[in-house]
């Protein structure tokens, strides 16, 4: 009989049942524990990607905000320049204080100071350009086009005396970015012209667009308020607009494309296929922020797609991945570490986040420092009066123009020392300005100086809500009591000279060197020359007041010509010389000229006197000295010893012969004998 197999113990099979389970549980475990990491990871992954776009979109927000800030100062420069121009440079011209090269220093002075400004067009009539500084570029011809198109687009609504400045639509091309101001001239309510000064964008835009990046594909870019694109890193989409189908079949673009153009400044995102990466879909992160010009508005834009934001993540998360397939043993272990890992780079990111904040916080509180001190030194004075009507702040300048302590002017009304001339017209601009009325911004104000004196005064104030949304006014002031005086004393030397030009007895004219016409006379000159009026001599050259040839025969062209480059470069030159009046008249003049070199233009001032009586008293004056001298002659003739004969009377002459005394006296003198009988 075979013996029985032995059976195994069935605690063993417990154990091993058990083991098994264990296992079994222990593998569910790491396998639950692997899915369990990597949704965990997945998810801190997510979350550190939001943080870090968060971060980034803050970041560009910033960009955009500063890039708007450094233009607006720019644009408020070039604005408040030229509307000092068009509010009392150009209105004295008007008003003929000023003449046309006090123009010409003014508009190249402008243009020298500020590149940004390619053109400076003055128009007194539509389509009538009085004067014009171009830039001389293809730039500046097409500056020129721009600003008398503008000019006569809005010329009605100029005329009209309430209308301030006008800012026009930008001209945008693929070749040419440019913003244009008009600015009316008035004298006394009364349209004068129109100056028109036109801005290339584009080195603004070089200065502070261009230089935005983020990594490869990231950049700036610039629209105006109808959605053209003043600047992209892709030239060739320049001038066009993002409504005109460029952003066809992409819903998402559209949406963000209306936000830009509707809004005052935002974050967003969109989704775009990637052509040159096999039609890839990625992400755009996009930020926003809109400069207010006028009724226009320039929308800085900068955007990044997500690869470039998160290109720094993507080494850590293959990292991650590869250690969660080699070390599943220790899975959870790593796990930990890995979110604790994770955990100190979300630190690092917000301690990089906190050190570039603080950086940007050091830049805007060294900017805050900066424009205090240009505040604090500013060459005008500077003050806010606040909601109540009191000064708020003052600045040094402020204090000196016054005459005050900043102690005595803070919390004083700001009417308490304006002069009882000017207490009207600023009371009543406060009243509209409370109502909300526009108004000019500069206008000139009397006020009363700590030491009793008045003194006058350039104000221009502007309207802003503070922090607290509490109406404030922002006033600077430049004292001009200095340039007034100048300014009527410069009146009164003209005057004067003026009436020392006009009342002089001898014609006296003006001849451009390079025209080679009169350009100016004075009454003397239209009474010498026969032309009536100073208008008919205005514009004439001195060849059509002369005969075609001088006495010396050489052409009076020509020999005009010789004598005023003489005198340019010698300084003077005097001659005399045959004139023509109107009538065919020729008269002889005592001509002298004298160079008279400006920094834009040569002149030459032109003195003559008739010399017609002076001329005929000279040939009176020849006349009786050859009579005289014949007269001389013949007394000396008869004067001195004579030889006579005793005898016959006969006189013998130098030769050796004997004459009749009748004969050698009617021989020598012109005496004539007639004969007769004594008694």
């Amino acid at each position: 009989m075979k013996p029985k197999p032995k059976s195994r113990p069935r605690l063993w099979d417990d154990v091993l049942m058990l083991e098994s389970k264990t296992i079994i549980f222990f593998i569910v475990s790491i396998l639950a524990a692997i899915v369990l990491s990597i949704i965990a990871n997945a998810f801190c992954h997510k979350k550190i990607i939001i943080e870090h776009e968060k971060s980034f979109q803050e970041q560009q927000s910033l960009q955009a905000l500063l890039a708007n800030q450094a233009m607006a100062a720019k644009i408020h420069w070039l604005y408040k320049e030229s509307d000092t121009l068009g509010n009392y440079s150009l209105p004295e011209f008007a008003m003929g204080k000023r003449d046309i090269p006090s123009l010409v220093r003014l508009f190249s002075l402008e243009q020298n100071a500020y590149p940004e400004n390619i053109a400076h067009v003055y128009m007194d009539a539509p389509n009538h350009v009085l004067h014009s500084k171009i830039q001389e570029s293809l730039t500046g011809a097409e500056a020129k086009r721009m600003a008398v198109k503008w000019a006569d687009r809005y010329w009605a609504g100029l005329k009209t005396p309430e209308q301030g400045p006008m800012i026009p639509d930008f001209h945008i091309t693929p070749g040419y970015q440019m913003m244009g101001m008009l600015f009316p001239v008035r004298v006394q309510d009364s349209l004068k012209g129109v100056l028109a000064v036109v801005i290339d964008l584009r080195p603004m835009v070089e200065r502070y667009i261009a230089p935005i990046r983020s990594g490869q594909y990231g950049a700036a870019y610039l629209l105006d308020e109808k959605g053209t694109i003043v600047y992209d890193h892709e030239t060739q989409i320049i001038g066009r607009n993002i409504f005109d189908g460029i952003h066809a079949n992409h819903p998402d673009l559209e949406r963000v494309d209306n936000r830009l153009v509707n809004e005052k400044t935002g974050t967003d995102e969109y989704r775009f296929t990637v052509h040159r990466e096999g039609n890839r879909v990625s992400r755009k992160l996009i930020a926003w922020n809109t400069l207010y010009i006028g009724d226009h508005s320039l929308i800085v834009c900068i955007s990044a797609p997500d690869i470039e934001i998160n290109k720094s993540l993507y080494g850590i998360r293959l990292q991650r991945n590869i250690s969660g397939i080699f070390l599943t043993l220790v899975i959870i272990v790593m796990s930990m570490v890995f979110f604790l890992s994770r955990q100190q780079i979300l630190k690092n990111s917000n301690r990089q986040l906190q050190e570039t904040l603080g950086k940007q916080t050091a830049k805007l509180r060294q900017s805050e420092e900066k424009y205090r001190t240009v505040v604090e030194k500013s060459p005008m004075g500077i003050s806010i009066i606040d909601h109540s009507g009191c000064y708020g702040f003052v600045n040094q300048e402020f204090c000196r123009i016054s005459g005050y302590t900043e102690s005595e002017l803070l919390k004083k009304p700001f009417f308490f020392n304006i002069a009882e001339t000017s207490m009207d017209k600023v009371l009543k601009r406060y009243e509209k300005r409370m109502q909300g009325e526009p108004l000019q911004e500069v206008y000139e104000v009397s006020f009363v100086h700590n030491n009793g004196h008045q003194r006058e005064a350039l104000v221009r104030s502007v309207v802003y809500n503070n922090h607290e949304d509490q109406t404030s006014y922002l006033v600077q002031v430049l004292d001009i009591t200095q340039r007034k005086q100048a300014e009527q004393a410069v009146i009164e030397s003209e005057k004067k000279y003026r009436t020392l030009f006009d009342s002089s007895v001898d014609s006296i004219s003006i001849i451009d060197v390079d025209t080679g016409n009169f350009i100016d006379c004075n009454d003397a000159a239209v009474k010498l020359h026969n032309t009536k009026v100073r208008e008919n001599f205005i514009g004439l050259t001195p060849e059509q007041l002369s005969p075609e040839f001088q006495p010396n025969g050489k052409s009076s062209r020509q020999l005009g010509a010789e004598y005023i480059r003489t005198a340019v470069e010698k300084g003077v030159k005097i001659f005399e010389w045959t004139h023509c009046k109107r009538d065919g008249t020729l008269f002889t003049a005592f001509v002298s000229l004298s160079a008279l070199l400006l920094p834009q233009k040569n002149l030459v001032l032109a003195i003559s006197k008739d010399m017609t009586e002076l001329k005929q008293a000279e040939q009176e004056r020849e006349r009786l000295i050859k009579d005289l001298q014949t007269a001389l002659e013949d007394i000396k003739t008869l004067s001195g010893l004579l030889p006579i004969c005793s005898k016959c009377k006969k006189i013998r002459d130098d030769k050796g012969y004997w004459n009749t005394l009748e004969d050698y006296l009617e021989c020598h003198s012109n005496i004539m004998f007639s004969h007769g009988l004594c008694a």
